[in-house]
């Protein structure tokens, strides 16, 4: 069938234009990702730079909750020393996680809707403003925070009490 669409055009072509220059017939397909190539090369460089944001924002939560957890050594081993229990200790540094997703998904929150209408122009059959793709985010960013500090808070609970009292 391509090869009698191709004869259709060019006995069409010289019908009705003798004189002008036979050009190769381009398949629509061809031409619609020729189209959307640029849109395409955005999305994928949009990809890129989210993974990569995901990843710089896991590893400062990381370096963050290890700066905690190394600064409050000795508490930790004193709240062992009294007798909490690892889960307790667990929960204590996963709390100090959880304020700072939520104060830094607040702030995100607020950033995003402001920085949505902006890109609204770059959207198709999407809203800036679609809780969906909010929620979607926020959950991602909450799985990387807790992924990142759960280093942190094993080694938080597998401090020596002795060990932390002997190094103050």
């Amino acid at each position: 069938t391509l090869m009698a669409g191709e004869a259709a055009y060019r006995k069409a072509l010289r019908e009705f234009a003798p004189g002008s220059p036979e050009a190769e017939p381009i398949a629509f397909s061809v031409q619609f990702n020729d189209s959307i190539s640029t849109e395409r090369l955005l999305s994928v460089l949009s990809g890129f730079f989210a993974v990569l944001a995901l990843l710089l924002s896991g590893i400062g939560i990381y370096g963050l909750m290890t700066s905690y957890v190394t600064q409050r050594t000795t508490e930790i081993g004193v709240r062992m020393a009294f007798g909490a229990t690892h889960r307790q200790i667990f929960a204590l540094v996963m709390k100090q996680v959880s304020r700072l997703l939520l104060l830094g998904t607040l702030l995100g929150a607020c950033l995003a809707v402001i920085a949505a209408h902006s890109i609204q122009a770059f959207l198709f059959d999407v809203s800036a403003g679609n809780p969906a793709i909010f929620l979607f985010a926020v959950v991602i960013l909450a799985l990387a925070g807790f992924v990142a500090a759960v280093l942190p808070a094993r080694r938080a609970v597998s401090i020596d009490p002795m060990q932390a009292l002997r190094n103050e």
